[in-house]
């Protein structure tokens, strides 16, 4: 299940955002919070270096944070095996937000 990026938009900071992401349990193993923000790498077309916005984060362990990044072939490929949609849960933890 190859998850399309999102065209370039105006990168979205809120550490309003990020302080809800962390409360929150790991959306993986259900790990109790604090959690990290982890942003989610292929949400945006980004440039080099430059984070996606803070809108596409989920909240997970420092474990599986760690497995995420260090997984060798591919965040997107992680997360299907996974059986998890980041993007839809980013999107659904930042709608929240804005209603």
């Amino acid at each position: 299940m190859i998850m399309p990026s999102i065209p370039h938009q105006k990168n979205i900071k809120s550490e309003k955002h990020l302080k809800k992401i962390r409360e929150m349990e790991c959306l993986i193993c259900n790990a109790p919070p604090q959690s990290d923000p982890h942003h989610i790498t292929f949400a945006e077309q980004s440039g080099m270096g430059r984070k996606v916005g803070d809108n596409w984060t989920v909240p997970v362990c420092r474990k599986c944070h760690g497995d995420i990044h260090l997984y060798k072939y591919g965040e997107q490929l992680f997360w299907a095996m996974q059986g998890i949609d980041p993007m839809e849960k980013a999107k659904e933890y930042y709608g929240k937000e804005t209603t």
